[in-house]
């Protein structure tokens, strides 16, 4: 399932390409009359950009779950010891030094 989503995410990306390009060339074409035009069109790929990076972000989620949690053996990760340090107790109203 997850597949579906990332190809729907880059398709969603390149149509927000495409349609912040085409705002680009028709504000180019004439300049004062097609300004508003261009806002909203530009306004819609942003929109349509961000529906695509929530598509790419929940399938490589998704993707990830679908792992095994463990970690193989052979990482060379080794988590380091806990070593407590000895601290000094604090009492109430007295400032502490160190």
């Amino acid at each position: 399932m997850f597949y579906i989503r990332e190809i729907m995410g880059w398709g969603l990306m390149a149509c927000s390409g495409w349609c912040i390009y085409y705002a680009y060339f028709v504000l180019l074409k004439q300049p004062i009359p097609r300004v508003i035009a261009s806002v909203m069109l530009t306004v819609v790929a942003l929109v349509v950009f961000r529906g695509a990076i929530h598509l790419l972000k929940t399938s490589v989620a998704a993707r990830l779950a679908k792992l095994p949690p463990d970690m193989p053996a052979n990482t060379g990760y080794r988590p380091s010891p806990k070593v407590e340090k000895s601290r000094k107790p604090v009492i109430p109203g007295k400032v502490a030094r160190s």
